[in-house]
């Protein structure tokens, strides 16, 4: 069975100017969490579709959407919802762990 890769564009050297994108730290490090913080939304495979979440803290969540066939659809909305409320967007990376693909949180809201 085939293991899905997060959908990232390239953020450093060359590559990220060939796709329109300004160099990043090249030791950037993907930031992980337990728990979103409430208002986030996150990104979660069921089966052979995704599923958007709300959370609500305290390790829960509302659904928004569920069934979505591509991820990458499943991420653009993701990021969409994400910049709309101002919040940041996650992925389920494993049993009780998230990684975050999206952040328009502002700093002073952490």
């Amino acid at each position: 069975m085939r293991r899905w890769m997060p959908v990232r564009p390239p953020n450093t050297g060359e590559k990220a100017e060939k796709h329109g994108l300004e160099r990043s730290d090249p030791l950037r490090r993907d930031t992980l969490t337990g728990e979103p913080p409430q208002g986030d939304y996150i990104l979660r495979p069921t089966g052979f579709s995704w599923s958007l979440l709300r959370s609500r803290g305290g390790g829960s969540a509302d659904s928004i959407s569920a069934g979505e066939g591509n991820k990458r659809t499943a991420v653009a909305r993701l990021a969409s919802l994400a910049k709309t409320d101002e919040t940041d967007g996650w992925e389920t990376a494993g049993t009780g762990v998230f990684w975050r693909l999206v952040r328009y949180r502002s700093a002073k809201e952490q």
